[in-house]
């Protein structure tokens, strides 16, 4: 049936009250799917990119065996000591300044040693005084975040991922090896879905944080009361860091 235009209206083409629904129900659509997938951009990026979700990172942390605390023999507090991070410079650990405690002493398995504890707060501080990557002005890596977890952390950074031309919030999940000196990447953390890290260039940058983070704990050391004190192993939980030095 063909539908008369009525009288002395204008000359614009008529449009039907079937074609106004059409419409308005292609625009419904089209902001649903915006809300729906613009929290997911991120994720669908990830994925892209090659990384593939492998469970939920607290996960990774859930059910590790608690390591029994170290037992400190004839312990002072120390309130004045210089931390060397080896390439990355040395740091006086100003009380002002970082939150830690250092403690002196003797075991009965290995002699002097010296337990020195930091909170996130203080590792923040010490990587803003020694890094650009804590800051907001990093070149590749900028406003870095420490999530401390049950013997190993959550790294967080906007990280700028040229393959994809764009800025990604992203953590990095790593654990203790088996040595407790040592961190390895599990993989990447967004908004609590563990993905896995590819073999490609995407990959290489996570790969980049763990041999950075591993080659400042291989150069680490104390120097406190006249001696120095290197590494011997690496204690954390959710929020504290403590480097046992011997």
């Amino acid at each position: 049936m063909r539908i008369q235009r009525p009288a002395g209206r204008s000359s614009l083409p008529y449009i039907g009250v079937g074609c106004i629904i059409i419409l308005g129900i292609c625009l419904i659509v089209t902001i649903a799917g915006a809300i729906f997938l613009i929290p997911r951009l991120p994720e669908i990026m990830l994925q892209i990119g090659g990384f593939q979700p492998e469970g939920e990172t607290d996960a990774v942390f859930a059910n590790v065996t608690p390591i029994p605390t170290i037992q400190v023999d004839n312990s002072i507090t120390v309130s004045q000591a210089v931390i060397d991070l080896g390439n990355y410079g040395s740091e006086a650990l100003n009380p002002s300044r970082y939150e830690y405690t250092l403690n002196i002493g003797t075991s009965a398995s290995s002699g002097q040693l010296a337990t020195l504890n930091f909170t996130e707060t203080s590792l923040m501080a010490l990587c803003a005084q020694r890094t650009t990557v804590c800051s907001g002005t990093g070149g590749v890596y900028r406003n870095g975040r420490i999530d401390l977890r049950p013997q190993g952390a959550v790294i967080y950074a906007d990280v700028y991922v040229a393959q994809l031309g764009s800025w990604q919030n992203l953590g990095v999940v790593m654990r203790l090896d088996s040595t407790n000196r040592q961190l390895q990447v599990i993989g990447v953390d967004l908004n609590g879905t563990l993905f896995a890290a590819p073999p490609t260039e995407l990959g290489t940058i996570v790969r980049d944080i763990e041999q950075t983070g591993n080659d400042i704990l291989r150069q680490v050391a104390l120097e406190a009361e006249g001696e120095r004190y290197l590494l011997s192993e690496i204690r954390i939980d959710d929020t504290t860091l403590t480097l046992i030095m011997r």
